[in-house]
């Protein structure tokens, strides 16, 4: 008899990455010494399947249906998790910009700045700023920090500041190119975990406390994943993927200020629910 292979789908392997998460996590409660082991083992187990999928890389090379074999696993969302735990595949220019910036803020707090990323737009880089990072006296800082990315993020071609990361009600022109969509009615709002949409092509998620509601872009602020698997309690969104925790209407970072959620503009007409989307 022949068995089928199960096929796992974004939101299997978020579940699965989560459950990992969460084991991770009860290490902590162990005994040192038998913390220190069961560490030991997850790194041997790591190191064992990533040199399993650099083999596979590798082979994959001499292979003359490499490219097309490989653009099949590269949409495999198992596959493509995998490869990233494993470091098999280059961080995105958001993991970098981020790593950029915890580099640089020992040094930025000193000068009382906050600078965090707001959002990537193909290779253009939105930096939110507070604290002295704002206002007309920092154009010096920010030119620095804006040169300095681009000098060592070759791809990023623009970097631009923005004090407020509140979505702004657009004027005339912005309508121009951008228009509300619907993407569910009221009733398909659950309100113990965030409901997964698509925005023209933006991917958001609309959240529900009460008879209020937000929407913001499907990332979680921490590391750019997918944030539709986090679950709600009262007015606290906590993504599944490492903890992080958010005000569930505001996007307003909990566990670290400053850290947000990106908002996109929500309205409710007729019990439908509409999200602003870029044509």
């Amino acid at each position: 008899m022949k068995s089928e292979v199960e096929v796992l789908g974004w939101d299997e392997v978020e579940d699965l990455m989560g459950r990992i998460d969460s084991a991770i996590a009860a290490l902590d409660a162990l005994e040192p010494e038998a913390r220190a082991k069961a560490l030991q083992l997850k790194e041997v187990i790591e190191e064992f399947y990533a040199a399993a999928l650099r083999q596979v890389v590798l082979d994959l090379r001499g292979s003359s249906a490499a490219d097309e074999l490989r653009e099949l696993l590269l949409d495999d969302p198992v596959i493509v998790t995998a490869m990233s735990v494993a470091r098999l595949t280059p961080p995105t220019l958001a993991q970098r910009v981020v790593a950029l910036l915890e580099s640089l803020h020992p040094q930025l707090k000193l000068q009382g700045a906050e600078v965090t990323l707001e959002r990537i737009e193909g290779s253009r880089v939105v930096l939110h700023t507070a604290g002295s990072a704002s206002g007309c006296g920092a154009m010096d800082l920010q030119r620095e920090l804006g040169e300095l990315i681009r000098s060592q993020l070759h791809e990023c071609t623009e970097v631009v500041f923005v004090e407020d990361a509140a979505t702004p009600i657009p004027n005339s022109h912005e309508l121009r190119f951008r228009r509300f969509v619907t993407v569910a009615d009221l009733s398909e709002i659950p309100d113990s975990h965030p409901f997964a949409a698509m925005a023209g092509k933006q991917r958001v998620v609309v959240v529900k406390v009460g008879e209020k509601i937000a929407c913001f872009r499907n990332e979680c602020a921490h590391q750019g994943l997918p944030i539709h698997g986090a679950s709600i309690d009262e007015c606290t969104l906590t993504c599944r993927w490492h903890g992080f925790q958010f005000d569930a209407l505001t996007g307003e970072g909990i566990t670290i200020p400053g850290v947000d959620l990106e908002p996109v503009a929500v309205r409710i007409r007729d019990g439908a629910v509409q999200v602003m989307a870029e044509s």
